[in-house]
């Protein structure tokens, strides 16, 4: 059997800051949250955060 591949899509930061606020200011919310949480907050909102040298983080 074969496994289905599909290509996700990438977001820009500003995407991503728009989705965020469209959902009520939750971007507000996880920036305020303890590391702790912030980290099963992402995990259950499906989200991966990938540090770069480019944005420091």
């Amino acid at each position: 059997m074969e496994a289905a591949t599909a290509a996700r899509p990438t977001l820009s930061r500003n995407e991503i800051r728009d989705l965020m606020e469209s959902l009520g200011g939750l971007i507000k919310i996880l920036r305020a949250a303890d590391p702790t949480d912030k980290l099963e907050d992402y995990r259950q909102l499906g989200l991966k955060r990938t540090k770069t040298t480019k944005h420091g983080w």
